[in-house]
């Protein structure tokens, strides 16, 4: 339910649509089909993460019928590609529309990424080059109104990602992606499976997670589902 008020203010209403793990949708959707995924390895993080067996790309290679990444960390591709990972392409974001992709995409994993992105318009250009009317694009971003986020401020402290340059909220996700001719098809609040060595985190997170019970809008993480219009 939208209202507005005095022409320039968005009221909008929550809905309950949630998945308790983000990693788990994202692979339900993925299974079987061609996938390319864009930005795979979290740097500086992938060596970390792929001992703990959190690296989303990891999990992607167990259920995709087809599966390309995409990344600019060169460390991050030398130390996978041992890992026998392979399939991997060294690309900016700018001239992805030349990569040249021997199956038709079904998904494309674009995961905790779009935070990082300087120039949005050009990036949704170029994306929607490698669409067809069947591909869904999975978006997957910070919730600014996770109230892990909102407990923190009180302590005056802001929890971000050091190389973050914009945050979103359902609404201003949702906005920004259909004035760039995108259609949102379907949209999750989530949770992410981590580990975390800060004992003030891991007692925000597990609080944070009790809340969402409740308000599921306030949880850490927005998954969205797009396509073509």
């Amino acid at each position: 339910m939208e209202k507005i008020i005095k022409n320039y203010t968005k009221i909008y209403r929550y809905s309950r649509f949630f998945s308790f793990d983000r990693d788990k949708k994202i692979l339900e959707i993925c299974k079987w089909k061609n996938v390319l995924h864009i930005w795979a390895w979290d740097a500086p993080y992938t060596e970390e993460k792929y001992n703990k067996w959190t690296l989303l790309h990891k999990k992607l290679n167990d259920v995709c019928n087809k599966l390309i990444w995409i990344e600019l960390d060169l460390n991050s591709i030398e130390f996978l590609s041992k890992k026998w990972i392979n399939n991997i392409i060294h690309q900016d974001l700018n001239d992805i529309s030349a990569i040249d992709i021997w199956f038709d995409i079904d998904v494309i994993v674009f995961w905790e990424t779009i935070e990082h992105i300087m120039n949005l318009k050009t990036f949704f250009d170029k994306i929607k080059d490698i669409m067809n009317k069947n591909t869904y694009l999975l978006i997957s971003t910070p919730n600014m109104n996770y109230s892990v986020i909102m407990m923190l401020a009180f302590l005056w402290i802001e929890m971000v990602h050091y190389d973050h340059n914009i945050s979103f909220s359902y609404w201003t996700l949702k906005q920004l992606i259909e004035k760039n001719d995108l259609k949102l098809y379907k949209y999750y609040y989530t949770f992410i499976s981590r580990d975390n060595n800060s004992l003030l985190f891991r007692f925000f997170h597990k609080l944070s997670k009790v809340i969402g019970f409740i308000f599921p809008w306030l949880w850490e993480t927005l998954l969205f589902v797009c396509i073509k219009k």
